[in-house]
């Protein structure tokens, strides 16, 4: 298996979520550029991850996103409509658009 490469056909799904990955992700970009490639036009990708204030309750210390930098990675491949939703009070919850 490839990394960031997922078996399936362009415009295969119709969400993509991915839960506490992000913060793991050494370069975000490639996996970003992929489930665009996945989702259908009109598709939505939702991440969920740590919010980036330090709130004592992270273990992802040093290591979380701030929203300014998640949002940017997924202008840079090409979604659009994002949106960051406050539903948890220690995760950031956003959504963007194929």
């Amino acid at each position: 298996m490839t990394p960031n490469v997922v078996d399936l056909p362009d415009d295969s799904a119709d969400i993509i979520v991915m839960g506490q990955l992000h913060h793991e992700l050494d370069d975000p970009a490639p996996l970003m550029i992929e489930c665009k490639r996945l989702l259908k036009p009109g598709g939505v990708v939702a991440i969920i991850d740590w919010a980036d204030a330090d709130n004592g309750k992270s273990p992802a210390v040093g290591r979380r996103v701030p929203v300014s930098r998640m949002q940017e990675q997924l202008e840079g491949a090409g979604f659009t409509k994002i949106e960051t939703h406050d539903v948890y009070a220690y995760h950031t919850f956003m959504t963007a658009k194929a």
